[in-house]
């Protein structure tokens, strides 16, 4: 909240955004977002959108997960399935088809926050040992910050980083700063990120295909 430049009140017992005159919950904003997106697929893909995958980032709880559907509901569509963000680049990079047991570091970066997940996969099942959230950038990418993010994912994870066998980068700002990717590369003794999938992209690309999926009714998600 202390981010926010709005006020925020309190009405019923919930947050309410101040914007001018009229509160708003969390809830109405995030349909605010998504009708845009909605309208701007529909426009593109000449048809209505009335269901959709939706990724969340790995931290958010049943509560949050359900206002994001609620958010859906309110934007004219139904979320059939929120999957977890870590979980959805797994599937843009296709590791759900790996079949021997594998560990990754799904590194997040985003505006001015950033996820540090551990993600385990064997025979398609996907499990998140680990997630450190924090609120930084600019000037603050520096080793110090990065290697104690990633310390401490290995840690609540019960991993050491020779355990690890590739990071996966996701967001936007891991295309703008090459810094964050030397040292990744640097803690992980010289192994690069994978970046074969943009880090922009990489989400929204894995939503589509695992939405294509559950059309055809033949994949069965583990969230």
């Amino acid at each position: 909240m202390k981010r926010d430049p709005h006020k925020v009140v309190d009405q019923d017992g919930k947050p309410y955004i101040q914007v001018e005159s009229k509160g708003y919950s969390p809830e109405e904003i995030s349909a605010i977002i998504l009708t845009k997106q909605k309208e701007t697929t529909e426009a593109f893909l000449g048809k209505k959108i009335i269901k959709a995958v939706v990724p969340v980032p790995p931290y958010f709880n049943d509560a949050q997960k359900q206002a994001t559907k609620d958010a859906c509901f309110m934007a004219g569509y139904n979320a059939v399935t929120i999957i977890n963000e870590p979980t959805s680049a797994g599937f843009a990079y296709g590791l759900h088809e790996v079949a021997a047991e594998k560990n990754y570091i799904v590194f997040d970066l985003g505006g001015a926050t950033v996820d540090v997940s551990v993600l385990t996969i064997e025979n398609g099942e996907f499990e998140i040992l680990a997630t450190t959230h924090n609120h930084f950038g600019g000037e603050d990418f520096n080793q110090r910050r990065i290697v104690g993010l990633l310390k401490k994912s290995l840690e609540d994870a019960g991993l050491k980083k020779q355990q690890i066998d590739d990071t996966i980068l996701v967001g936007g700002s891991n295309i703008n700063y090459p810094k964050v990717q030397r040292l990744l590369r640097d803690y992980f003794d010289g192994k690069e990120p994978k970046t074969s999938v943009k880090p922009d992209e990489a989400i929204a690309i894995s939503a589509a295909v695992l939405g294509d999926a559950l059309t055809e009714e033949w994949w069965d998600l583990m969230c």
